[in-house]
């Protein structure tokens, strides 16, 4: 099993705990993603023990675009995919996830 496919699911149960309602909107936050080691990945969603790391400084304007745009960094940007690899081991792994700053 990739990591990549690992990453999916996460994202996509993460998603779901955050979808709105039909015709809800966002209170016009801004996303930024974080990455977090997959060992450590509870503390990290529930923001708990300073879990996690901020690589880049973007702001984006929806989670969906936090999202979208982060992966293809997180996969094919060199520095970001060399700092935080996704591997077969889980100790030494990473995902990311996007959080609204208010």
């Amino acid at each position: 099993m990739r990591w990549t496919r690992a990453t999916s699911v996460i994202l996509a149960l993460s998603a779901a705990i955050h979808v709105s309602p039909a015709g809800a909107t966002d209170d016009n936050g801004r996303w930024r993603a974080y990455v977090c080691r997959v060992t450590d990945w509870i503390d990290c969603e529930q923001n708990r023990n300073s879990r996690r790391i901020y690589p880049v400084e973007t702001l984006y304007p929806d989670e969906h675009t936090c999202l979208q745009r982060f992966e293809a960094l997180f996969e094919n940007d060199p520095v970001i995919s060399g700092k935080y690899p996704q591997t077969n081991d889980a100790d030494n792994s990473y995902v990311f996830d996007c959080e609204m700053v208010k």
